[in-house]
């Protein structure tokens, strides 16, 4: 499986942030819901999600599929240290 945009932009970020010099926190990888429903997939097939596999995990990884939302569960997560934001939503 090749990586997610997100991560991908993520690594774009964290050499932006080491030529410019600016600090960590005020910068954010802004997905769209696409977007994060590839990194949540991505993070689903791998090791470290079984690892975490916990009752809560399940009941917010079945309220993303029923709201179709994957940010219940990737506002929790940050990606290279790195805060995930929704982007907005185009018509």
């Amino acid at each position: 499986m090749s990586d997610p945009q997100a991560l991908i932009r993520a690594r774009h970020l964290q050499e932006f942030r080491a030529y410019s010099h600016t600090r960590h926190q005020d910068l954010a990888v802004i997905l769209s819901t696409r977007d994060a429903w590839e990194l949540l997939e991505w993070l689903r097939a791998g090791p470290d999600w079984a690892a975490m596999e916990c009752a809560e995990l399940t009941r917010d990884y079945a309220e993303a599929l029923a709201t179709d939302n994957p940010f219940v569960i990737l506002k929790n997560f940050q990606l290279l240290g790195f805060d995930l934001i929704p982007g907005p939503t185009l018509h």
